[in-house]
């Protein structure tokens, strides 16, 4: 699986009051009560109850099964990361992680993937639908 991950910190450390908000508003933005995401989690309607409410913070198991469930990354519903849904799309040009001027770099299957494969990835490409490499 092709991920974008955020290579450099821009913002505080989330707090908790974040996370419990975080998790309702997605599950608000789309259209779920507190039973429909508890069923799709696997969990029960009480945890997400004490989630959204703060007095309890999933696990690291749990808080992937909500992330599945919402169809969001673990990150983003942390709030590590804006990228991950599709309310809120992020822009990356390629070019700019292949020349280190992006905060963003991309990992495939859990390993990052070097400029240089990047770009080897695009000439690749380029040359497959123009038969030429594209070089800047």
């Amino acid at each position: 699986m092709l991920k974008v991950v955020k290579l450099r910190e821009t913002k505080p450390e989330i707090t908790h009051n974040q996370f419990k908000e975080q998790l309702k508003k997605q599950r608000m933005l789309q259209h779920m009560k507190q039973e429909e995401l508890a069923e799709r989690a696997g969990l029960t309607r009480r945890e997400i109850s004490e989630y959204e409410l703060g007095k309890e913070i999933p696990d690291v198991l749990n808080l992937k099964k909500l992330a599945i469930a919402l169809r969001v990354s673990m990150d983003y519903l942390w709030g590590e990361s804006n990228v991950g849904t599709e309310q809120e799309p992020i822009m990356i040009h390629l070019e700019d992680i292949v020349s280190g001027d992006s905060p963003y770099g991309l990992q495939l299957d859990g390993f990052m993937i070097t400029p240089k494969e990047l770009q080897e990835a695009i000439d690749y490409i380029a040359f497959k639908r123009f038969r030429k490499p594209h070089r800047q």
